[in-house]
């Protein structure tokens, strides 16, 4: 998956690369997602 995910035509040469690869893309998912929540519910009172 992180291969796809990233372009790669090899998946990385080590099971840490990959695992350390997986959890930066996990943190910019993350990332990415809070701010578009905070967007969406931008001036919203709650």
């Amino acid at each position: 998956m992180v291969a796809r995910r990233l372009g790669m035509a090899d998946p990385p040469a080590s099971e840490d690369a990959s695992d350390a690869l997986a959890v930066a893309i996990c943190h910019l998912d993350a990332r990415r997602a809070k701010a578009r929540l905070a967007r969406a519910t931008q001036g919203r009172s709650g």
